[in-house]
């Protein structure tokens, strides 16, 4: 059984607060939900006030405690997800997610979006796509708007055929991309930059596409406003795993 692991000496999220965009977890403190534990609203622990939210019932996600090295998840299925309206991150990013797939099956499992309004390919998505029910093309597409930039342009970056908790990271900036996967650099572009410039945010699904709702469980979910540093992209990364018993 995997243990929890001492935070008191941890770099936190907040600790890097300059260009903390949006922070979500499962912690109860900032979870509102009904009597049968689905999720209502996740409140952004950033102090922007970016809360996710969900007013419909057939499409809240569920709350589960001891899942993830004891820690609550949110968990996703069917039709699942949760949105913030209005959010106007600055064009470079990097997102971080500490989650895990259910399952494979027929169907695109976006993670989460960011669409630009009234431009259905400016913003970003990524999760995995062109699923064969035992292996998934885990996938990352931005764009400004109009058609979406070459170099992350729809891109398969890593086949996806074990079901495991993993910690991703997606850096955006102007002039490169690159995405990690439990620390290893799974796709990288310095040739053409992927500008994420979306309105709104969806957790556990792509808005622009019909659905292609996320099968499966968010421990955290962290954006910053900025293309982070190898070494705080590495504390963060460090963060997520020890809190969520994940190995890099």
């Amino acid at each position: 059984m995997l243990r929890h692991t001492s935070m008191s000496s941890i770099v936190q999220p907040i600790d890097m607060a300059a260009s903390l965009l949006a922070w979500w977890n499962a912690n109860p403190t900032f979870i509102t939900k009904n009597g049968s534990d689905e999720i209502e609203q996740v409140d952004d622990q950033s102090g922007n006030g970016h809360d996710l939210v969900q007013s419909i019932g057939t499409n809240k996600p569920s709350w589960f405690d001891d899942v993830a090295n004891g820690m609550p998840v949110i968990r996703f299925a069917t039709d699942d997800f949760l949105s913030v309206s209005s959010w106007n991150p600055s064009g470079e990013l990097t997102i971080c997610c500490a989650r895990y797939y259910n399952s494979f099956s027929a169907s695109t499992q976006m993670i989460a979006s960011s669409h630009k309004v009234g431009t259905p390919d400016g913003g970003i998505v990524y999760g995995v796509y062109n699923a064969s029910g035992t292996q998934e093309d885990f996938i990352c597409q931005s764009g400004t708007g109009g058609t979406w930039v070459s170099g992350m342009n729809f891109l398969q970056i890593e086949t996806q055929t074990a079901i495991e908790w993993q910690v991703d990271v997606i850096r955006i900036a102007s002039g490169d991309s690159e995405i990690f996967s439990n620390d290893v650099s799974i796709f990288s572009d310095g040739t053409a930059g992927a500008i994420a410039d979306g309105n709104d945010f969806n957790l556990g699904q792509d808005a622009n596409a019909g659905g292609s709702y996320f099968n499966g469980d968010i421990a955290e979910f962290i954006i910053f406003d900025e293309a982070l540093s190898t070494y705080d992209r590495r504390q963060v990364q460090f963060y997520l795993s020890s809190k969520f018993g994940i190995t890099l």
